[in-house]
């Protein structure tokens, strides 16, 4: 079995698990940002004064090539996750985790990404046991290669 399956079983069966022992809620916001780094102090108010109980941001279009991801910082936040062009302008998809609760990448899922056709960010929510997807496809894309994924 290849480690794309061996994953989703895995994280299938930890979902299944603590749903049953844990009553926790969770908190998510997605939202379509259209480059993050001019956003950042609209997004850390909105963060402080409306969302302060949102533990995972997920966005599509963060409009950011890899290296400069890395060095935008949200109020309490990490990234953990985040699909960047890197020939193309605009698009991407990312997932932020507020500091202190355990999350991962899925990296068994970064070989299925494909840009502007199926730009996808994947975590797994350590003590949740839930696994958060965030995907982004171009307006610009092949319609039916979105669905092939």
């Amino acid at each position: 079995m290849d480690n794309y399956y061996q994953e989703l079983l895995r994280a299938g069966m930890n979902r299944r698990d603590k749903r049953v022992t844990n009553n926790l809620t969770l908190s998510v916001l997605h939202q379509n940002i259209q480059s993050i780094s001019n956003k950042q102090i609209e997004l850390e108010l909105v963060l402080k004064l409306r969302l302060k109980n949102t533990e995972v941001l997920c966005f599509t279009e963060h409009w950011v090539k890899a290296v400069y991801l890395n060095l935008i910082q949200i109020n309490q936040c990490k990234l953990v996750s985040y699909f960047s062009r890197k020939m193309y302008d605009h698009g991407g998809s990312c997932i932020y985790v507020k500091k202190g609760i355990r999350a991962k990448e899925l990296n068994c899922f970064k070989s299925i990404g494909v840009k502007k056709e199926f730009e996808m960010s994947v975590i797994e929510l350590v003590d949740y046991g839930y696994i958060i997807v965030c995907i982004y496809r171009s307006l610009d894309s092949k319609f039916w290669t979105f669905f092939k994924h």
